[in-house]
């Protein structure tokens, strides 16, 4: 069975979407980096050994500093595991930005064409009832 001009329109149309759909992940997967985690572990366990060093070094002799230390670790293993979800979601946000400015930018083509192709269908109504007047008319 044959397929349809509109049947074929409506493929077209899923494809590009699908096609968009897929563009769009790998530039956001090529856009994420795992360099700010890297970082942010890197500067929490300097701040952590450089803590711990300090009470070390400033702490009363003979004084216990195990709570203290396992303190410390613990806070920054919390702050550690904020800080990574707080990235995880910016990088959420901006694909879903990109993702609906390219949908945005889709639909504004696509309203922009049907709209021409509106335009078109009236013009060539409009010059052909002119005609019609004027063959009428002669």
């Amino acid at each position: 069975m044959p397929i349809t001009i509109e049947e074929e329109k409506e493929l077209k149309e899923k494809w590009l979407l699908e096609e968009n759909r897929k563009k769009i992940e790998k530039e956001v997967i090529s856009q994420t980096s795992q360099k700010p985690y890297i970082v942010i572990s890197l500067v929490m366990t300097f701040i952590v050994i450089g803590a711990i060093i300090l009470l070390e070094i400033f702490s009363p002799e003979g004084r216990d500093t195990s709570v203290t230390i396992a303190l410390i670790v613990g806070l920054s293993a919390t702050f550690t595991g904020t800080m990574f979800t707080l990235l995880k979601n910016q990088e959420t946000h901006v694909m879903i930005n990109n993702r609906l400015t390219k949908w945005m930018d889709n639909n504004s083509r696509a309203e922009r064409a049907e709209g021409e192709r509106v335009g078109v269908i009236r013009a060539n109504a409009r010059t052909d009832k002119l005609a019609e007047k004027r063959n009428s008319g002669e």
